[in-house]
């Protein structure tokens, strides 16, 4: 009797030790926007912007280009500021700063957030997702492989988003 007591509590001790390392988990990492591969290889270019916020709190238009994180290679649009016609409509803006913003050319030489593609068995009801630039972003956008060339909205077979 007095061994099963002792299994007992040493399964008692590794299961509050296993609960409590879960928690430490969830409380270290805390919760992070998990970036949208489909959205990434949607995006004909993806920038990290300086987003301003209006006297409502949402996201003004116009953002300004501090780096351009693909495709890679290219910069032509540091610097510059650019009109986003869908950026009011974007979730994950939590005030003024850095975001990565997934961009798709828009209408009239304009841009706009890149949106999810369509997929079996989804509705068409997806959000447009812009995320705070910190390190965990930018590990989870360097995991994403970039589209093959000729593929994707670069070649122009993908949806504009919304």
């Amino acid at each position: 009797m007095r061994f099963a007591k002792v299994r007992l509590v040493v399964a008692l001790l590794a299961l509050f030790a296993w609960v409590g390392y879960i928690a430490y988990q969830a409380l270290a990492y805390g919760r992070f926007p998990a970036v949208s591969h489909a959205q990434l290889l949607i995006a004909t270019t993806v920038v990290s912007a300086d987003v301003r916020a209006d006297d409502e709190g949402k996201p003004v238009p116009t953002v300004h280009v501090v780096e351009e994180l693909r495709p890679e290679g290219r910069a032509d649009l540091v610097g510059q500021d650019l009109t986003v016609a869908n950026l009011g409509a974007t979730t994950g803006f939590r005030g003024p700063g850095r975001y990565v913003v997934p961009l798709i050319g828009g209408e009239h030489g304009g841009y706009r957030v890149a949106g999810q593609p369509r997929s079996p068995g989804s509705h068409n009801d997806a959000k447009l997702f812009i995320y705070p630039d910190t390190p965990l972003t930018r590990q989870q956008l360097a995991a994403v492989p970039p589209p093959p060339p000729g593929e994707g909205a670069s070649a122009g077979s993908a949806p504009a988003g919304r």
